[in-house]
């Protein structure tokens, strides 16, 4: 739970709804890191994603379920009300001191969809979703962070998935194999080495994952039901536990990494027949 005796002080503010405002496009882009973060950090508070509005002062996202608003002020200050807050606005920090908190976890989540949330305990990284089946993100659970030049270091991260299911549709014929669970458990164990990692902060990193992913958009349209062969019941989920351990390698190209990644210039390999082919 976030600890309102550290992030929260009272401060009388009123948050104003339905103007438009107009904001410097630096401080845009750096709200959205910090409410995307929010997002992942405290599902519990802030468990939708929605579009930032506008009202000035304010740049603003509102979460219905929880009933409580998140903010920006033009004095660069981050403020909640509403819900669990109460009715009286509480001030957190500036948009500076917490961008720095949300930056300073090893893994770059800035791309990680709603609902995923991050939280980092020394070399632990922990990964959920809360109980809840949200988007899959699109380039992986625990990215490297994009370095600014080459460090030389290569990182494999080797997966073991303790527990594993796939939800929404039922093999009806006896002794079938179901091939898309096959297909997932495959991809929840495929390893991946980055080149050019940080040489520090991510090469020792343990990442623990207790994650559901809503595959229904992805999967949809290849898993219909065939009566008396297969019968589908959306949404089609993937739900796994598992952990995924960082060790410094000397070559990327000579372990058992399903993909390769290079950290600094996005290029990706990928093993096929024994051998690393570039697709980027």
């Amino acid at each position: 739970m976030l600890n309102k005796s550290r992030f929260f002080a009272p401060l009388a503010i009123m948050v104003y709804l339905g103007g438009v405002g107009v904001a410097q496009a630096d401080r845009a882009s750096d709200v959205e890191i910090l409410f995307n973060w929010a997002e992942r950090a405290y599902a519990q508070y802030f468990p939708s994603h929605d579009a930032t509005k506008a009202a000035s002062p304010w740049l603003y996202r509102y979460y219905p379920q929880t009933g409580v608003y998140l903010g920006l002020n033009d004095n660069n200050g981050i403020y909640v009300l509403g819900g669990e807050f109460g009715s009286e606005p509480l001030y957190v920090n500036t948009l500076a001191s917490l961008l720095t908190q949300a930056n300073a976890t090893a893994c770059s989540t800035g791309e990680a969809p709603a609902g995923i949330s991050y939280s980092q305990s020394g070399d632990t990284v922990n990964v959920s979703t809360n109980g809840k089946c949200v988007k899959p993100p699109v380039s992986g659970i625990c990215n490297a962070p994009t370095p600014t030049q080459a460090t030389g270091v290569s990182v494999l991260g080797n997966t073991t998935v303790s527990s594993f299911a796939m939800g929404g549709f039922n093999i009806l014929l006896p002794g079938f194999p179901n091939p898309f669970e096959s297909a997932g458990r495959g991809i929840a164990n495929a390893k991946s080495c980055i080149r050019n990692a940080p040489a520090q902060g991510f090469s020792n990193l343990t990442i623990n994952l207790d994650v559901c992913y809503d595959l229904t958009e992805q999967l949809g349209s290849l898993i219909q039901t065939i009566p008396g062969v297969v019968e589908v019941n959306p949404p089609i989920t993937m739900t796994y536990k598992g952990q995924v351990v960082n060790q410094v390698v000397t070559d990327c190209f000579a372990t058992d990494a399903t993909t390769v990644v290079d950290a600094l210039t996005n290029e990706v390999w990928v093993k096929q027949n024994g051998s690393f082919v570039k697709i980027k």
